[in-house]
């Protein structure tokens, strides 16, 4: 029970302490005060009674008893341990009042101190400028990369980035990922005073705007607040962002997806990563049953697409005296793979599958991680589910050559998005559909039972 109420016997007397009461016999008089409880903690006492008290069981006594009893021994108060409940739930209420009083004062604190370091630090790097260091200007919420081009005793020069398409102005990581591409470059410059006297100082709320000319950072001509400017930590990972290497790479994957059918084209448009993937898989598929399992469900974690390529190749692409081959040889003779591939793109229900790619699929945005890095984000209408649903899914792609190369094997997160989104378990239904459809190829294939999972 959460809540009720029980009693505490708060004193009692027996015959020999009553000589003047004769009580029933072989009895006890005891006073007991009801007490409310919550989880048997007591919280507030209801009220006082007197009852008689004979081997565990107890009656009420009337009044005329109890008051005789009260006149000779006093009237009793209600026992502290009956506000108990009380007591523990005021200690918590002031515990964590106080506890919100101290943690407040020590954010006030800590805001102190950090605005009167940002104020020392704004003012170090305002009088002792460092042309090594990259900053970034924080202005009226918004941020731009600067770099001291030079310095004299009353002028900063900065070297800054343009925004040629007037794009509202990111992060700290999107501002620096836009000054490390080949993005067009300005000159500006402030006074020192100026820029001083506009930073918003501990003990001053009232933030000095300073007139900026608005060829030189977008602002229209009007006014702006400077905020901050802080010294970037070139150490950590920030977007690479250039629009004539995010244009490239666009135009590389539009030529992919435009002439994927033709197989010369698809070896010449694919990465390096994904050769040595299908090689591996290949290798992989001429190993006895049990070592092949073991692979697909350790190193490749159950990959419902692993295990498809590696079954397909196993028993419907390799034949008997490929399947007898040494790796080394196998690898010789498979060394382009072309042929390979062709035939995963023939019978795999994977990306490649599709024959009207270039139209079915939309870029969806393009995030550099270096100038020979990037990652393409798109959209295309499901293939494998029961009702068509927009999948959202990422090919990586990299620089060789001259040329945006595509990471075929990134591609299959298509399929995987879809059969992660499949109700109950997709994994296992896909695999049955793997073993089904092999099957179909040919009338005397066997799949070993170890692949049954």
């Amino acid at each position: 029970m959460i809540f009720g109420y029980y009693h505490i016997t708060m004193r009692s007397f027996s015959q020999k302490e009553l000589p003047e009461i004769e009580l029933p016999p072989n009895t006890e008089i005891a006073e007991k005060v009801r007490v409310g409880h919550l989880m048997f903690l007591p919280i507030f006492p209801i009220k006082r009674l007197w009852v008689y008290e004979k081997g565990g069981n107890s009656y009420m006594a009337p009044h005329s008893v109890y008051r005789i009893v009260e006149r000779k021994f006093g009237q009793s108060n209600d026992p502290w341990y009956s506000f108990f409940g009380l007591i523990l739930f005021g200690a918590i209420f002031i515990f964590i009042f106080l506890g919100s009083i101290i943690k407040d004062n020590t954010k006030k604190n800590e805001l102190q101190s950090n605005i009167i370091d940002r104020a020392e630090r704004f003012t170090d790097h305002i009088n002792n400028p460092d042309t090594s260091h990259i900053y970034i200007l924080n202005y009226d919420y918004k941020k731009i990369a600067i770099n001291v081009n030079r310095h004299d005793a009353d002028s900063i020069y900065f070297y800054a980035p343009v925004d040629n398409n007037k794009k509202k102005w990111g992060d700290e990581n999107w501002a620096f990922g836009y000054y490390k591409g080949n993005n067009p470059m300005q000159n500006i410059a402030f006074a020192k005073t100026d820029l001083l006297g506009a930073f918003p100082r501990f003990n001053n709320k009232v933030q000095k705007p300073i007139k900026v000319n608005p060829r030189l950072l977008p602002t229209d001509g009007k006014s702006f607040t400077i905020r901050d400017i802080i010294l970037v930590d070139e150490s950590k990972p920030v977007p690479f962002l250039d629009k004539n290497i995010e244009a490239r790479v666009v135009s590389d994957l539009n030529h992919f997806l435009l002439n994927h059918n033709k197989i010369d084209s698809l070896m010449s448009m694919i990465d390096a990563e994904s050769i040595e993937f299908y090689k591996n898989i290949l290798l992989q598929s001429t190993k006895p049953e049990d070592e092949l399992r073991t692979i697909l469900t350790k190193d490749y974690k159950n990959n419902p697409l692993i295990y498809e390529l590696a079954l397909m190749t196993k028993y419907v692409y390799l034949d008997e005296n490929d399947k007898a081959k040494s790796q080394k040889r196998l690898s010789q003779a498979k060394k382009k793979l072309s042929d390979y591939i062709f035939f995963l793109k023939l019978f795999n229900r994977g990306f490649l599958s599709i024959e009207d790619l270039h139209a079915s699929v939309k870029i969806n945005g393009v995030t550099l991680d270096s100038d020979s890095v990037a990652t393409v984000k798109l959209i295309k209408v499901s293939d494998l589910l029961d009702k068509r649903e927009q999948i959202a899914f990422d090919i990586n792609m990299s620089k060789a050559e001259e040329r945006w190369k595509v990471n075929l094997v990134s591609a299959y997160s298509y399929n995987l998005n879809q059969i992660y989104r499949t109700r109950g378990n997709g994994s296992v239904e896909y695999r049955k559909l793997v073993r089904k459809q092999i099957l179909s190829f040919e009338e005397d294939i066997v799949i070993d039972p170890y692949f049954n999972y």
